[in-house]
């Protein structure tokens, strides 16, 4: 008699640990697709209402501190450009290198913000990305306060207008979207 007892209370043990575990799984996955619902809705936000948005043509300074004009790296007609500051999440931007590291060869426009030029420095030592991958720093923060003021990196497009298009705010959970956004963006420039 004892043994049928012990043998139904760990069967009911078991079939309420089953359950339980069936359910908080289900929950975990409701909330990753609640959460990545979240992150495509915000991109698509961001992109309807800041697209064609125009950016003043600011000076930046190169790796050796010469100051450029914008408009000047924007030779081609679509220049994809990834932004980020000092500020933001440091993953969510290592993330997006990891991921540029795949792009070396490609031209892509870097424009950070930095308070210091000794910052900026040790930040393009520790990278290895490449010539054609150009980093320029942006120290007075004065690029697009819009985009800059959701305190996340970004992606866009920017045409000789200096018109900015295709905006994209990655996650940094998720880099196969990076990198799909980047081909995407380097074939509509060929």
């Amino acid at each position: 008699m004892k043994k049928v007892v012990i043998i139904t209370g760990v069967l009911i043990l078991l079939t309420s640990l089953y359950y339980n575990f069936r359910h908080t799984f289900k929950k975990e996955n409701v909330n990753k697709n609640e959460a990545k619902n979240t992150y495509l809705t915000n991109n698509l936000f961001v992109n309807y209402k800041y697209s064609d948005l125009k950016t003043k043509d600011i000076f930046l300074e190169n790796e050796q501190d010469a100051k450029v004009k914008l408009s000047s790296l924007v030779k081609d007609n679509n220049t994809l450009v990834f932004r980020f500051t000092e500020l933001n999440c440091n993953l969510c931007y290592d993330a997006v290198f990891k991921v540029l590291e795949k792009f070396k060869n490609e031209k892509i426009l870097i424009i950070s913000s930095f308070k210091t030029k000794r910052d900026f420095h040790l930040f393009k030592e520790d990278l290895n990305l490449g010539n054609k991958i150009n980093i320029y720093n942006n120290s007075s923060f004065d690029f697009n306060k819009n985009l800059d003021n959701f305190h996340v990196p970004y992606f866009f497009i920017l045409n000789q207008s200096m018109r900015l298009s295709n905006i994209f705010m990655p996650e940094k959970k998720d880099p196969n979207t990076i990198v799909k956004y980047i081909d995407l963006c380097l074939s509509k420039k060929e």
